[in-house]
């Protein structure tokens, strides 16, 4: 598990990922220790000692846990030249105490969707295919990331389904909403009170049973069927 060679580079991270691709092949990982504005320190993803905060023992924990922190020594260093302006990277412990692993997924690091990747994962779950689907196309992908494991795809969809929300809550979402969610300009009628709500979520969320309106709703009778969706389209 040798350390990279000394090198410059004209960004912190070119710097960084020239480190990590240097040690994926390698059995090992490279994760930032901590950073300043002109200087980072790199270490082993293995440096670290496990902390048992609850002080807990074999008889008193109730699930078996396991750590890969193995107070591993490896560290490098990237400092920000003044007269070029270039990072340059050296090695500060070059050795290792553990054994380098059998695979690149066994590193977190070496496991994340490259951006092509979360892309075509936001386009195939909008399309409806299902996360094996989605796996075997990201698979096939000779520009992605092919030491990928299955829960980065369902991680990836449910930050994208996050993002989405914008901050909103699922429960915000009325029963009678999803058809109205999945088109611009949709709007909902309401049995209860005779009111015509857009697509404003707080329309939904200040509705009120009673009749008493709390929302930006439009305060409109119109003769529409119970529960009708109107679309734009």
């Amino acid at each position: 598990m040798d350390p990279p060679p000394d090198a410059s580079f004209p960004t912190r991270k070119e710097l960084e990922l020239y480190a990590q691709a240097w040690a994926k092949p390698r059995g090992y990982a490279i994760s930032v220790q901590r950073s300043k504005p002109k200087k980072v320190w790199l270490q082993c993803n293995r440096a670290g000692q496990y902390r048992n905060r609850l002080n807990l023992d074999s008889s008193s924990r109730q699930r078996k846990t396991s750590s890969k922190a193995s107070g591993c020594p490896f560290r490098l260093v990237g400092k920000l030249s003044g007269p070029t302006g270039d990072w340059e990277l050296s090695t500060m412990v070059d050795e290792h105490n553990h054994d380098p692993s059998d695979r690149p997924s066994a590193h977190p690091q070496h496991r994340k969707l490259t951006t092509g990747q979360i892309q075509q994962v936001e386009r195939m779950t909008n399309a409806g295919a299902p996360p094996r689907t989605i796996v075997m196309t990201l698979r096939d992908d000779p520009d992605g990331n092919p030491d990928f494991l299955h829960r980065e795809v369902y991680n990836a969809k449910r930050d994208i389904k996050t993002a989405k929300l914008a901050g909103r809550t699922p429960i915000v979402i009325s029963p009678i909403w999803p058809a109205a969610a999945r088109y611009p300009g949709a709007g909902v009628w309401y049995e209860e009170t005779g009111v015509w709500h857009d697509q404003d979520p707080n329309g939904i969320q200040g509705h009120q049973p009673n009749g008493l309106c709390t929302c930006r709703c439009t305060q409109e009778r119109r003769h529409i069927p119970p529960h009708h969706i109107r679309t734009t389209k």
